[in-house]
């Protein structure tokens, strides 16, 4: 699925992040997960909150460039948005991935077009509101996918709370990685 010179620069970035405190990369069991559900889905656009060193973007746009898609990635940080555009060369993906120095709220409430898969990464304590804000852009068939939500779970409860009794969709938590929760719209 990852070619061999994707695999290598991925595993580099897994020592990185190990190695520098406040450079977060997911899993990765998870990374391959999520490539999964976008070759699976298919969506035009994915949106990802949360870039760090652009470690879990890359798995989506590899995903991405396999079904035609394109991500936007938000990351407030500017060390990290230049760490992640270098990945992003490294990676020969950049034609593929829009990095937007924002916070994601800014971001979001500018964002006008629908967008069929989501990946939240931020702040824990953000995620509700960061959801309340592009679950309505959402398309019908789309897809939000929250990390952490076995090994933070009681950082982000009312996010997880509010998801499993939203009406009209289907939400469930993946045991994987960091632990995602995945909700669908119907």
């Amino acid at each position: 699925m990852i070619e061999p010179a994707l695999d290598e620069l991925l595993k580099g970035m897994e020592r990185y992040s190990r190695e520098h405190d406040g450079v977060y990369a997911i899993p990765c069991d998870e990374g391959v997960f999520l490539n999964m559900l976008v070759r699976l889905q298919r969506p035009r656009r994915i949106i990802e909150l949360g870039t760090s060193s652009g470690y879990s973007t890359i798995w989506l746009a590899a995903a991405a460039r396999a079904v035609g898609a394109r991500v936007d990635t938000v990351e407030y940080d500017e060390a990290k948005v230049e760490l992640a555009e270098a990945n992003f060369d490294r990676a020969g993906l950049s034609d593929l991935i829009a990095i937007h120095h924002s916070d994601a709220e800014s971001f979001l409430e500018s964002l006008e077009n629908p967008v069929d898969f989501v990946f939240v990464d931020t702040e824990k304590k953000d995620y509700l509101n960061h959801f309340k804000l592009v679950f309505p852009k959402v398309a019908s068939g789309g897809l939000v996918a929250a990390d952490n939500a076995v090994d933070l779970a009681d950082d982000m409860r009312d996010f997880l709370d509010y998801v499993k009794n939203l009406p009209a969709v289907q939400s469930v938590t993946v045991n994987i990685g960091n632990g995602l929760e995945l909700t669908y719209k119907h």
